[in-house]
């Protein structure tokens, strides 16, 4: 057998300003078109464990949707049928909506504010209480 061996070399960072990232979590179906969202219940709490790291920003919200009334038991996707986002603060403003998703924006700036090493933001759990 041979081994390979590779050159070490460095290369520019691609970005001169701010990285941005959003992500969006799967449809989560309540079970109810008269859902009561709250802040906690016997089952848990509604929150979000996030940290923005050393140099980055980090919002977590939260997109009601209603049953699409074309297609039921499925989230509706037009804008007629979503409300949101809401922060996690204000939950109660999506009662009645079956569905709904977490929006995770992130965003971080370029070297040399964010060196190697530095915490980036990160989510690691959000949770959504409610009241069927």
């Amino acid at each position: 057998t041979s081994v390979a061996l590779a050159e070490l070399f460095t290369q520019q960072f691609q970005f001169t300003t701010n990285v941005n990232g959003s992500a969006d979590s799967r449809i989560i179906d309540s079970g109810s078109n008269t859902t009561d969202y709250v802040a906690s219940n016997s089952l848990g709490t509604t929150h979000v464990n996030a940290t923005a790291g050393s140099t980055g920003t980090i919002s977590v919200q939260i997109l009601g949707m209603a049953e699409d009334p074309n297609n039921p038991g499925n989230a509706g996707t037009t804008p007629g049928l979503m409300m949101g986002p809401v922060d996690v603060a204000n939950i109660a403003d999506l009662d009645g909506f079956r569905f709904f998703l977490y929006r995770i924006d992130t965003a971080f700036p370029p070297p040399p504010a964010t060196v190697l090493g530095d915490p980036l933001p990160e989510c690691t759990e959000v949770g959504v209480a409610w009241i069927q």
